[in-house]
């Protein structure tokens, strides 16, 4: 009888085998409903363009911001469910966690198209069937696209939803794609546009 394949260890760097990391989810995540599913190291780019030393958590439940051996807090846990966008450069190992009505991580890591994926198939699971929205983009240092802690700060609320809803929007057009593939979107062929109406598309 064939054996069931055995599950890929992602944790690497073992945390689920430190105590203070234990500590750490019992206190701030969700205790043992939380399962470490991926660690690495990376590097956090902060708003003035500093590189820093991190350790990346991701549980089943969240992500968590490490500093590297200081496990007693973290400096950030964000929800699965409260990323809104992965934006990924197609040229550089940088990227960028888009994270609803907050602001942005912006990260650094050759592995970042493992990262999506797994972040991918866990959003999915949170939010039961869910598709996290993913975008490449040809920037090289994607700093132009973050939302910083300060800005975040000082956005009045409309402009702070203004992403959400951009992000929102998309995934309802990609589902309607999947729901109807075959829908035909051309404009029907027998309608006449009047000049007034043509005078009205132009206002």
């Amino acid at each position: 009888m064939a054996q069931p394949a055995k599950q890929e260890n992602m944790d690497y760097l073992k945390l689920s085998e430190n105590e203070a990391i234990t500590k750490l989810i019992e206190t701030e995540g969700l205790g043992d409903k939380e399962k470490i599913i991926y660690s690495e190291k990376i590097t956090k780019i902060n708003r003035k363009g500093k590189k820093q030393d991190r350790h990346l958590m991701i549980t089943n439940k969240a992500i968590y911001n490490l500093k590297p051996k200081k496990y007693n807090k973290s400096k950030r846990r964000v929800g699965i469910r409260d990323v809104s966008m992965l934006t990924l450069s197609a040229i550089s190992p940088e990227f960028a966690v888009h994270v609803t009505s907050e602001y942005d991580y912006h990260l650094c890591s050759k592995s970042k198209d493992k990262i999506c994926e797994v972040m991918g198939d866990l959003y999915k699971k949170e939010t039961l069937g869910g598709k996290l929205l993913v975008v490449y983009s040809e920037l090289k240092h994607l700093k132009d696209i973050i939302i910083t802690k300060k800005l975040a700060k000082f956005e009045n609320n409309n402009s702070k939803h203004a992403m959400q809803q951009t992000i929102t929007s998309m995934k309802d057009v990609l589902q309607e794609i999947d729901d109807n593939p075959y829908q035909d979107t051309e404009s029907d062929s027998n309608d006449i546009i009047t000049p007034q109406d043509d005078d009205e598309k132009n206002d």
